[in-house]
């Protein structure tokens, strides 16, 4: 059948130019630039990388747990700390408590196991004394009490002082005053210029005026 249109114009199209084979497997393609490397240049590369990720993660670790540890035994000593000051207070108050409701020799027991758990509390030994003395009115007990407390290292200041209340009840209650005499010389002479050694060499100054 015949038609009136234009027969379609059909794009003119070179042939394809056939590039001869090349001599000895070689081709003209240009290898570009940022061509890929070789499979074995990638794997070290890897291992490498890979190495330090390692390395990185073991360091961290090792940090991590180096703070841990210093944070627990920081937080573990201020525990221990809080809960031996804790214990001394509860103590004490028992052993005051028991006191305050008249039953002295209990309350002497009572500090004694204070003074068993921690030994060598200036104050406790103190405290058993002034209850023999004033409460319980047992003068050579409180004595023995002020005698112990002066072999403690204490302060030169209170060591005087103690030996001087010492003083006054080997003088006055106990009729000991050859004791109380030899004890006045050791605070004058080894208390240095602390007040109870001024009040030492006082007395004994006016003993020697008499």
């Amino acid at each position: 059948m015949l038609s009136n249109s234009t027969p379609a114009k059909v794009e003119g199209k070179s042939p394809q130019k056939t590039e001869p084979p090349a001599e000895g497997g070689k081709t003209n393609q240009i290898e570009t630039a940022g061509g890929t490397s070789p499979p074995e240049k990638k794997g070290g590369m890897m291992t490498y990388f890979s190495g330090m990720l390692a390395a990185l993660i073991v360091f961290a670790l090792l940090v991590a747990r180096d703070m841990s540890t210093l944070a627990g035994e920081r937080v573990g000593g201020n525990y221990l700390t809080k809960s031996d000051k804790s214990r001394k207070a509860d103590m004490y108050e028992e052993a005051e408590s028991i006191w305050a409701n008249g039953a002295y020799v209990d309350a002497i027991n009572s500090f004694r196991e204070y003074l068993r758990v921690f030994p060598g509390e200036y104050h406790v030994h103190k405290r058993i004394a002034e209850i023999y003395e004033k409460d319980l009115v047992s003068f050579r007990a409180a004595a023995m009490e002020y005698e112990e407390m002066l072999e403690m290292d204490i302060p030169p200041a209170r060591w005087g002082w103690v030996a001087i209340h010492l003083c006054n009840l080997y003088s006055g209650k106990l009729d000991e005053t050859d004791r109380a005499l030899v004890l006045l010389h050791r605070v004058a002479d080894e208390c240095g210029d602390t007040p109870p050694a001024a009040k030492a060499r006082e007395r004994l100054a006016k003993i020697d005026a008499a």
